[in-house]
């Protein structure tokens, strides 16, 4: 699943597929503070009751995740080492929340068909 997963992501990358993704700030977190990451992992769920983690990725798995987090409209800049990929059926969106260090600031939403794309499935 995870090479699946990269590979649609070079895929994604590439092809600059057109989505909306929604960024939101962690529950307790700010622009200065650090919110540790299993605090953040548990916020993700408290907050997201329904979604599933998926995996947690490291290192040059996070770092490709969140290139293509990055690369969906809006583009952004978010920086990790690690991150952590949840799936909410019930709205058929992933959540994706991206740490560096100790810490996570960052959770993003992106559509689920953002990954059946990349996967070659049908929308």
């Amino acid at each position: 699943m995870r090479k699946l997963l990269l590979a649609g992501a070079a895929l994604l990358a590439a092809a600059g597929t057109v989505a909306n993704a929604e960024e939101q700030a962690l529950p307790g977190a700010d622009g200065n503070s650090c919110l540790e990451w299993p605090a953040a992992m548990a916020a993700a769920r408290i907050h997201h009751p329904d979604a599933s983690l998926v995996e947690i990725f490291d290192g040059l798995m996070a770092l490709q995740l969140i290139e293509v987090v990055n690369k969906v409209p809006p583009q952004s800049a978010f920086e990790g080492d690690h991150a952590a990929l949840f799936f909410k059926p019930d709205a058929d969106q992933f959540l994706v929340v991206i740490g560096k260090g100790d810490c996570a600031r960052t959770v993003v939403e992106l559509p689920a068909s953002i990954f059946a794309q990349m996967v070659g499935q049908p929308v």
